[in-house]
């Protein structure tokens, strides 16, 4: 990638500690449920829920256009291109539990450039270990695509799962869900919330429901049904985008053991959106 300075991106770390405090969690979960429960000191975090509590410290001095910054970040500003979500995974060895101080080191592992049915494609792969008195207790995989300013918005035609779901929940994210999702992450991106932005400049038919909100959402389906706290895998992929006040329904379907599942989220014509796998400790993949 001479154009991206792979092998100076690929140098790049950050290391973070800090506690792990109830109030964002609390605050997601108003944002996501109608339950009066609350998170206190030693209670397991969700999984995914420390998205909340590590985002970037951005200067609103040190946004781009888009929202997205700063130079100096692990996963760096592209000029002319998109930048979006595209997936990831999670081994849970233990959980990270409220009160605590959680160490995370955060390296870039790839940087590759594609040619896709949208055109220009950068994939970045970033890697995160969360660790509590030095031992691992989770291990993230993220995936982030850049798009080529210009690219084909419309090329996937889109898949249909060919199974059916044994849990479903139908979500419409509107405007203050977005909003207040995008603030709990302290995310700028403006396809989440400027519509003259999304549609004149992304080219977006209206505003983006953020990936790792769909991400989050998939697995609050598997926190209410399965046993969660077994949880030792989980890897998902964004394949379309989901946009505002369209009905969106998350969906799981478990082998016939039990041990493993197969979770998406589907638009309100049934194409899929995002899908996942999980499976429990001692589980092959």
């Amino acid at each position: 990638m001479q154009i991206f300075g792979q092998s100076e991106l690929l140098n790049r770390r950050e290391n973070e500690c800090l506690p792990i405090n109830a109030a964002p969690s609390n605050l997601l979960l108003r944002t996501l449920t109608g339950s009066d429960e609350r998170f206190l000191d030693g209670d397991a975090l969700p999984i995914a829920w420390h998205w909340m509590h590590f985002v970037p410290a951005t200067k609103t001095s040190d946004l781009f256009e888009d929202g997205r910054g700063a130079p100096n970040e692990l996963v760096p500003h592209m000029d002319g291109y998109s930048r979006m979500w595209a997936g990831g995974a999670f081994e849970i060895y233990t959980p990270l539990r409220i009160g605590e101080n959680v160490e995370r080191k955060s390296r870039l592992v790839d940087v590759a450039e594609k040619s896709g049915q949208s055109g220009r494609l950068v994939l970045v792969t970033v890697q995160h270990d969360f660790s509590v008195d030095e031992s691992l207790c989770l291990r993230e995989t993220q995936n982030v695509v850049f798009r080529a300013a210009g690219g084909n918005l419309n090329a996937s035609a889109g898949k249909k799962n060919d199974i059916a779901p044994v849990w479903i929940k139908e979500i419409v994210p509107n405007e203050v869900l977005l909003m207040r999702y995008s603030a709990l992450t302290f995310n700028a991106h403006r396809i989440h919330y400027d519509k003259p932005y999304t549609t004149q400049v992304e080219g977006y038919p209206d505003l983006l429901v953020q990936g790792p909100l769909t991400c989050t959402l998939i697995l609050e389906l598997l926190r209410e049904n399965a046993d969660y706290q077994n949880l030792g895998h989980f890897k998902y992929r964004a394949i379309r985008p989901a946009f505002v006040n369209k009905p969106l329904k998350v969906c799981a379907a478990p082998d016939a053991t039990g041990k493993k599942l197969r979770l998406w989220a589907e638009d309100q014509v049934g194409y899929m959106i995002m899908e996942a796998s999980a499976s429990f400790k001692g589980e092959q993949r």
